[in-house]
């Protein structure tokens, strides 16, 4: 792994890492560089990985669970999810300051065809930035950029471009978020998310053609949480496992020797992954998000799920950009939303609609926001034709 082990006075340090010039400059001099793998789960589309990383996410859509379904659609053949590449490699490395905390901030996703049952995949990624900022954060901390391409085979399937905040250990006058207690739900509102859960709206075989949609239409609401551990176990279960913290038992260990990516628990003085405040919410406090908090690329998963559910079989996710803006604790609940913005008809004589989406927790803050690129079939120029041009919308 690229990630660069504490050397000297630095090892000292590796509880937290250290972020100032040498550090910077070191994981700068990997821009432009081909980084190893650090999270490859799956290799293949089997149905074990599609319905796995399917149930992971909470992704009820029969195209991605039901084999006989997808045969009788236009695909012919069970699809994955478009996000299941997350489990093919994580968009969105930690490299270079060892044990400075990663937080994962975002992905702009482009993909250009459907995985498909059985599609072998691979991955390669590049660093494109490491960037210092200052702010609430920190005085300062870096924004880390790469982009992922994945193949089926020489074939580029889709591509991401990945950010990767690295934060330092909370500092006195630099708060990340305040600490909350869990929310507490009145029976009222524990109904109205279970309906909303169960009554979730696939739009299936029935083609939502781009001549019917108009823009400022609303796409069915989707709902998830209240966030559980047994939640956040799935969606690493089916998108990563452990490996982005090293992995379990000795695994686990040996990476943290490497990388120095660890951090000191205040409780026990064990060395715990930097991962441990997805489920410890005094670890989630130690590092300034307020608790115990959910993995972000899941979240963006659920938006994306919602756009499929919406757009039909007949329809294709073709751009998916969300922004993190901040955690997701335990004990919340995620409403996506999302708002038809723009249509248009491409010179390639492709259809497609821009819908700006959002997420939303249970006493109104916008968790994470962006929009996707959704290509309809048209009942004028016909289905949707893949692969899709790299070039058909810009980024």
């Amino acid at each position: 792994m690229n990630c660069g082990a504490p050397r000297g006075k630095r090892a000292a340090l590796a509880a937290w890492g250290v972020i100032d010039d040498e550090s910077i400059s070191e994981g700068q001099n990997l821009i432009g560089t081909e980084l190893e793998p650090w999270n490859t789960w799956i290799t293949e589309a089997s149905f074990d990985n599609i319905s796995h990383f399917s149930e992971g996410i909470g992704d009820d859509n029969p195209l991605f669970n039901d084999r006989e379904y997808a045969r009788k659609s236009r695909w012919g053949t069970l699809l994955a999810p478009p996000t299941i590449l997350y489990a093919v490699e994580l968009p969105g490395t930690s490299v270079g300051l060892p044990g400075v905390q990663p937080l994962y901030a975002g992905s702009d996703w482009t993909w250009y065809d459907y995985v498909r049952e059985r599609d072998p995949l691979h991955a390669r990624t590049t660093l494109t930035g490491l960037d210092p900022k200052s702010g609430r954060f920190a005085k300062l901390w870096v924004l880390e950029k790469s982009l992922t391409k994945y193949f089926v085979g020489r074939n580029v399937v889709g591509e991401a471009q990945g950010y990767m905040a690295r934060l330092p250990g909370p500092e006195p006058d630099a708060k990340k978020y305040e600490k909350r207690e869990q929310y507490t739900y009145t029976r009222q509102e524990i109904a109205d998310v279970e309906t909303a859960a169960l009554g979730e709206v696939i739009r299936g075989a029935e083609p939502r053609y781009w001549e019917d949609v108009a823009v400022g239409d609303e796409l069915p609401v989707i709902v998830r949480g209240p966030l559980t551990p047994t939640d956040i176990m799935a969606g690493y279960a089916g998108m990563m496992g452990a490996r982005p913290t090293g992995g379990p038992h000795a695994r686990g260990i040996r990476w943290k020797r490497a990388t120095g990516n660890y951090q000191i628990s205040k409780t026990t003085g064990q060395e715990e992954s930097v991962g441990s405040g997805h489920m410890d919410a005094d670890a989630g406090d130690d590092i300034g998000v307020g608790g115990a908090f959910d993995i972000a690329p899941a979240r963006i998963c659920w938006g994306a799920s919602m756009v499929t559910n919406w757009m039909s079989d007949e329809g294709f996710l073709h751009q998916h950009n969300v922004k993190v803006i901040m955690p997701n604790l335990v004990g919340d609940t995620t409403w996506w939303q999302g708002t038809v913005v723009d249509k248009r008809r491409a010179s390639s004589d492709h259809t497609y609609v821009t819908v700006k989406v959002e997420a939303k927790n249970q006493i109104g803050q916008v968790t994470a926001a962006g929009q996707s690129v959704a290509l309809l079939p048209s009942r004028e120029s016909g289905p949707v034709e893949l692969p899709v041009p790299a070039t058909l919308v810009a980024p």
